[in-house]
């Protein structure tokens, strides 16, 4: 239980500090010193005394608040990246091609989105490796060759297809935007 003004301001400086200025606290209420505070950062304001219900009540609705807008980003996110006539769907975890969606595995998957993510860098089959593995490479080159030829073959049907992987220097891989 709360027994004086000192416990009062513990707990509302402990929540100050909790909602990182989210609240601000005043004694008393001039012209404007509410206006300054909420200027300078705060998102709501309380006079003392206070009631803790109060107090409670304001912390639930700001957490709901963060909660809802929270929430509405993660919905409102759907990265998809697209190259040439490749639509990536990141969240959907799909690749469509010429309104054709493409049956890729997981690793050739990441490898796409890895080289769509960062068009015009190039990445080693070593770097290859370890972002999508998430281990480390011993220099085996021949999975990434196979992967690579597979991602390719399912990109680019025939010859005369755009060519989305370059290979550089025959140990290096990227993609560009055209």
């Amino acid at each position: 239980m709360i027994e004086d003004d000192r416990d009062i301001r513990d707990i509302s400086e402990m929540v100050t500090e909790y909602l990182t200025g989210a609240l601000y606290e005043v004694t008393q209420v001039y012209d404007g010193e509410s206006a300054v505070g909420l200027g300078l950062g705060a998102d709501d304001y309380l006079t003392k005394p206070f009631s803790l219900v109060e107090l409670s009540a304001r912390i639930k609705a700001n957490i709901r608040r963060a909660t809802k807008y929270i929430k509405e980003q993660q919905e409102d996110k759907n990265e998809v990246i697209y190259v040439k006539d490749l639509e990536i769907n990141i969240d959907k975890h799909s690749v469509i091609k010429k309104g054709k969606q493409l049956d890729l595995t997981n690793k050739e998957f990441e490898i796409l989105k890895l080289l769509a993510s960062n068009l015009g860098k190039v990445f080693s089959k070593e770097q290859i490796y370890n972002q999508v593995w998430k281990e480390p490479y011993y220099g085996d080159e021949n999975v990434i060759n196979v992967h690579m030829r597979r991602l390719r073959s399912k990109l680019s049907k025939s010859k005369s297809d755009f060519q989305y992987i370059k290979t550089l220097w025959g140990i290096r891989y990227k993609m560009e935007e055209y």
